[in-house]
């Protein structure tokens, strides 16, 4: 029962990971990360019509995103790597799968931590009317994924 859970968290938090890197680090078509960051910072600091001093936060927070987008994918090649060298082994070495899942927990709750802390600080920077407008794209946001995912 104790390993089940175990292994929903990590899911869970693999996956709120790469729904993380997804949103910040792959908005928009063939740019490099530094750029759709920018893209995505503009988008937000337009629609929720950022004051000067909001957008300046926002792009502090934009640059602490992507000076941790290294260590975010390091997890996706480790695992890769792991399951290329597994898959032309003779036999599956249970202990290496399990040192990789301990040392991408960790990772993974600190990137939730992390982004967390940056999710309370966009938050305590808009003004109540900015909040229900993010509130409003975040629910158009979610819902185009949705319809695109269940076709």
């Amino acid at each position: 029962m104790k390993c089940k859970n175990r292994k929903r968290r990590f899911f869970y938090r693999f996956s709120l990971l790469w729904l993380l890197i997804g949103t910040i680090g792959l908005a928009g078509c063939r740019k490099t990360p530094e750029k759709r960051a920018e893209w995505v910072v503009d988008h937000i600091a337009d629609e929720l019509e950022l004051t000067e001093e909001q957008s300046g936060h926002l792009n502090q927070i934009k640059t602490e995103f992507l000076e941790k987008r290294t260590q975010w994918t390091s997890v996706h090649k480790n695992v890769m790597d792991l399951a290329v060298e597994q898959m032309k082994a003779e036999t599956v070495e249970q202990e290496k799968w399990d040192q990789l899942v301990g040392n991408t927990q960790q990772k993974t709750g600190d990137a939730i931590e992390f982004f967390r802390q940056k999710y309370v600080e966009f938050y305590q920077m808009l003004t109540p009317e900015q909040r229900m407008k993010a509130a409003e794209l975040m629910e158009k946001h979610r819902e185009r994924i949705e319809k695109y995912h269940n076709h």
